[in-house]
């Protein structure tokens, strides 16, 4: 399942390389241009490309950024990648409400998008509501975007959580097959 770090944001990290020196001050203003036309090219409104890329100006330095850019060219995980999510979350909020509880600490977004990619597969609604309570359960938000961030590498057996995760989800898959069996168990 793609959780919430997608390939709209990976897509403006792309667009948004820089090779001069760092500083701890906001993006250049050409950059952030980059990252509202690669947004908008992702069919995203301009008026939520350009809140994601004035939130990223006051929320997140250059240096940071720039330092999550490189690791997501070079596949690997960074502590602004749960951040700049939140970030696009708080600019784009989910227009349906989500299908499953939400846990403090994870947005409305993660939610709606992980039940939406899971139905879609296609995968018993009952499956995929239990799926994502478990990861509310087993993961916080930041170990979850991680973890999305690494399925989208291939890589999900890298993360420390794994089993805890793959546990989950087989015993969502057992329950979700006992509430459908015609036989009920005492």
């Amino acid at each position: 399942m793609r959780f919430v770090i997608g390939g709209l944001i990976a897509a403006a990290l792309v667009a948004v390389s820089h090779t001069g020196s760092a500083s701890e001050a906001p993006a250049p203003e050409r950059y952030l241009a980059e990252v509202i036309e690669t947004c908008i090219e992702d069919g995203l409104s301009q008026d939520v490309c350009a809140c994601f890329s004035g939130r990223l100006t006051t929320d997140l330095t250059y240096t940071d950024f720039q330092a999550m850019n490189q690791a997501v060219r070079n596949e690997q995980l960074h502590t602004s990648m749960a951040p700049v999510a939140r970030i696009m979350d708080s600019c784009n909020p989910p227009v349906t409400t989500p299908a499953a509880p939400i846990t403090p600490g994870y947005t409305a977004s993660y939610v709606v998008n992980f039940m939406s990619d899971c139905v879609a597969a296609p995968t018993d609604v009952g499956y995929c509501g239990c799926a994502v309570s478990a990861i509310q359960r087993v993961m916080s938000f930041e170990e979850a975007v991680a973890y999305d961030r690494l399925e989208s590498w291939g890589r999900t057996s890298e993360h420390p959580k794994h089993i805890d995760i793959i546990s989950a989800w087989f015993a969502c898959a057992d329950q979700t097959r006992a509430e459908r069996s015609p036989i009920k168990r005492r």
